[in-house]
């Protein structure tokens, strides 16, 4: 049994799970799906299945491609500065991942194939490990999920240092594994919720190769006005069947019954997702659209963050933009390309950052370092707020409460 089984079996039940698996599929493989669901399933029935009836012509006219995992890469290193012979080696990196996005060359490959120095490569894996979606370049699935881990702020947690310890918790199981380091199963159990909470694949997305895109997301302007709503003309419509249901009913009809049941929530789920996605999005990005898709005005935006606005967990908003488009005044784009934070603090230097905390305090005297750590964020400078504080010692501020006394 594989660390992902083990984790999923402990921890999801059959309606999560259910959601869980139809949550990241596109159209066409959520179309393909539910029909074999219904197929066979009695107790399912499918009332209408709109892209069986599309021809070829009407599939080109909203086909449009995805960027590429390279393309979504220098997207962000370009936003944060990147230049020169350190570019030239993130972009070797970005180039050099597998098909699920891990590293397999060393650091000495990078430089010599790159022509730059050994630190310069060293330096080149952590910019394209910052970028978004947090957990590419990777070594291991161990390394993948420590870098999420961190990005959470759990980097100190029990499931971050669970994650040297994969292979031999996938091969011992959770019951052996706890009682030979002698942990309790319940606080390995939740270790194991943390890391049920990571993304194995993060670049799933970009794997695919995508011929027909169906937007379920839709973007409207009108004016300075902008709306968004969810296309589902192209759904599966399927409904819980009129069956008689009696007190003698067989046991695999049961399971049958419930099975449809958790098909049913789990569509409706997956449309309320999807609402709160959208909505979210437009918020943080509104200036993108109003400016016609200018990539300029892209508030840098991580996976994290998004989950915190949608309310619910990181894993949830990795599968919710898998395979995921939305039709805009300006044209069919990736849902991903909406998500992507600039790599660091990156292209600025110690004394610009400083500035940029004074411009704030200055503007806004009652922030506190919180606030200020989440206003430069917005700049793409991503710092913790001990190190606002640290900034603000120096400039000679006291902290948010005692200013606000003065």
């Amino acid at each position: 049994m594989s660390l992902l089984e083990i984790g999923v079996r402990a921890e999801l039940g059959p309606r999560l799970r259910t959601y869980a698996t139809l949550l990241p599929l596109g159209l066409g493989d959520l179309d393909a799906t539910i029909a074999q669901e219904a197929a066979d399933n009695p107790w399912l029935e499918l009332v209408n299945r709109p892209l069986s009836g599309l021809g070829d012509d009407e599939l080109r006219t909203i086909a449009a491609p995805g960027p590429s995992l390279v393309e979504h890469l220098e997207a962000q290193l370009a936003a944060g500065g990147t230049r020169g012979a350190l570019l030239r080696a993130a972009r070797y990196v970005g180039g050099a991942l597998d098909e699920h996005a891990y590293l397999r060359d060393d650091v000495v490959t990078i430089a010599r194939y790159a022509d730059v120095t050994e630190p310069q490569a060293a330096q080149a894996v952590e910019l394209v490990q910052r970028c978004e979606p947090t957990g590419i370049a990777a070594r291991s699935l161990g390394e993948r999920f420590r870098l999420q881990l961190a990005e959470a702020d759990e980097s100190g947690s029990p499931a971050f240092a669970l994650t040297f310890e994969l292979d031999a918790l996938a091969a011992e199981g959770s019951a052996s594994f706890a009682a030979a380091r002698g942990l309790r199963l319940a606080d390995l159990t939740q270790a194991l919720r943390a890391l049920r909470a990571c993304d194995p694949d993060p670049a799933r997305d970009f794997a695919r190769t995508v011929d027909r895109v169906f937007p379920e997301i839709v973007i409207e302007r009108d004016g300075d006005t902008l709306s968004t709503s969810i296309d589902g003309r192209f759904w599966p419509d399927i409904r819980l069947a009129s069956l008689e249901v009696t007190r003698d009913l067989s046991g695999p009809m049961r399971m049958a019954r419930s099975r449809a049941r958790l098909i049913v929530d789990a569509l409706a789920r997956r449309k309320t997702t999807l609402e709160r996605l959208a909505i979210a999005l437009l918020d943080r990005q509104r200036n993108y659209f109003i400016s016609g898709g200018d990539p300029r005005e892209l508030v840098p935006l991580s996976g994290r963050e998004l989950a915190r606005e949608v309310g619910c967990a990181e894993s949830t908003i990795s599968r919710a933009i898998a395979a995921r488009y939305a039709a805009t005044p300006f044209g069919t784009i990736s849902v991903r390309s909406l998500i992507a934070r600039r790599p660091g603090a990156v292209g600025f230097t110690t004394a610009a950052v400083r500035n940029r905390v004074l411009e704030l305090l200055e503007s806004y005297p009652q922030l506190s370092d919180d606030a200020i750590a989440r206003a430069l964020r917005l700049r793409g400078i991503r710092l913790a707020r001990r190190t606002v504080a640290k900034y603000r010692h120096e400039l000679g501020l006291a902290s948010s409460r005692k200013r606000g006394r003065a």
